[in-house]
């Protein structure tokens, strides 16, 4: 399940998509209670999704010190379990609830500085593959004709197989993984030159936290949380263009992501 938890005070809440790239937390220390062989808690602070911390046990508790104004925290599940981010602030410890361990998970707050990050898990199997945090970047404006959220951007690269007669043989799946573009119009300048860019600039050597859209009311009247979050990357180049003789910019970006 990936999902965001928006534990920002009301009044500041948007549905404008987030991206969650700014990562102050590679350049940190990482603690855990304890951690099975080949998973330290370090490992979770790179970006290679095939290592990361793992408890020993199916429960235990990561922790990061610092000293910093952050407001997102981006985590990345392999496996399943449940799983707590508490982060301190003032002395007060805010908590997220709990939440299921598996997939991409993004929280935003606007509660600072920051001193302690601490994720608990319990009944997990599996890793904590990476832990990102940092100032997040929105979106100028919304997305959403025409756009499709990235976890129902589903790819799969398969080989099937029939016999001479045409029955089903089964099915090989090489690699599953989901992608999308992003657009965006009417973007001014000054948000392009020193918001945007940055975060192409970034992308060209590192993975981001993806967050389309934070309330998505279906039918029934509950809210898809499977559709918001991504643990991804740019592919390709982004496109960028004066669209506007008074200025406006228009972007896109393909992102992809497990």
């Amino acid at each position: 399940m990936a999902t965001t938890i928006d534990l920002r005070t009301i009044g500041t809440k948007t549905n404008n998509p987030v991206i969650g790239w700014q990562n102050i937390a590679k350049d940190l220390v990482a603690t855990a209670t304890s951690a099975a062989p080949g998973f330290p808690a370090a490992a979770a602070l790179t970006y290679a999704s095939y290592e990361g911390w793992m408890p020993s046990s199916t429960s235990g508790t990561f922790e990061i010190s610092l000293s910093a104004n952050v407001n997102y925290i981006g985590l990345h599940f392999i496996g399943t379990g449940t799983a707590t981010v508490q982060y301190v602030t003032g002395g007060s410890t805010i908590s997220s609830g709990s939440f299921t361990a598996s997939g991409a998970v993004m929280i935003l707050f606007n509660i600072n500085p920051v001193t302690v990050v601490r994720v608990i898990v319990s009944s997990f199997t599996g890793y904590l593959a990476n832990i990102m945090f940092g100032q997040y970047t929105e979106l100028q404006r919304k997305i959403y004709v025409g756009h499709t959220p990235i976890n129902f951007a589903r790819n799969v690269d398969r080989v099937q197989g029939l016999s001479e007669s045409g029955q089903f043989l089964g099915h090989i799946i090489r690699r599953k993984t989901k992608s999308t573009k992003v657009e965006v119009n009417n973007l001014t300048a000054a948000y392009y030159r020193t918001v945007l860019d940055p975060f192409f600039e970034a992308a060209t050597q590192q993975p981001h936290y993806w967050s389309y859209r934070r309330e998505i009311p279906q039918p029934d009247g509950t809210v898809d949380e499977n559709a918001q979050t991504a643990w991804a990357q740019v592919i390709g180049n982004p496109s960028v263009s004066n669209a506007m003789s008074n200025g406006m910019m228009s972007a896109s970006w393909d992102i992809t992501a497990i």
